[in-house]
């Protein structure tokens, strides 16, 4: 390049000019590199400390970037309430757990779909961790169990139904998968 990405970035940032260091940085970091990783990372902890944490999610939303440091970026979409945010930049699970406190303020449909990316193990973990929160959750957690119902297994779920002494909810899933269950 003509000119040291990083060094002009720094001198609008100096100047506390987060809209021009964001359009600069967008420009800049185009080709999506690995070795712009601290650039990228940079791009959105800008953004999202700068009170502007739209336009960070606007560049996650579109996927340009994907060198930066997830787990950093996560922890700031915490602070900025961007809770389905953070949970897609999670792998492990107290980090999951976590987020999932204010699942409540997430979209439900999110919630369940996101549940496919997680193992069994992490699954049942985190619906534990949801249902033992409260009734408030219930409605979602019945649609993860139908929608995971073989992957996850019945009997498993139905355990977390019960330790939760969740039997609306239990009568909900069972309504849903008995007539398709092959467990005894």
């Amino acid at each position: 390049p003509l000119i040291d990405i990083q060094a002009t970035a720094e001198a609008f940032l100096s100047s506390n000019r987060v809209q021009e260091t964001t359009a600069f940085l967008l420009e800049a970091l185009k080709d999506n590199k690995e070795e712009h990783a601290y650039l990228q990372t940079k791009l959105l902890e800008i953004n999202l400390i700068g009170g502007a944490p739209q336009v960070a999610d606007a560049i996650m939303q579109n996927g340009i970037l994907t060198h930066y440091d997830r787990a950093h970026i996560g922890k700031l979409c915490e602070r900025a309430g961007m809770w389905q945010r953070a949970a897609e930049h999670y792998s492990d699970i107290n980090d999951i757990k976590r987020v999932f406190k204010n699942s409540h303020q997430m979209n439900p449909e999110f919630v369940v779909t996101y549940f496919g990316k997680l193992n069994r193990e992490q699954s049942i973990a985190l619906l534990k961790d949801m249902m033992s929160r409260g009734p408030s959750n219930m409605q979602v957690c019945v649609e993860v169990a139908k929608k995971y119902n073989d992957e996850l297994g019945s009997e498993e779920l139905v355990k977390v139904f019960e330790n939760a002494k969740a039997t609306e909810g239990l009568y909900y899933y069972l309504g849903a998968v008995v007539n398709f269950s092959e467990d005894p």
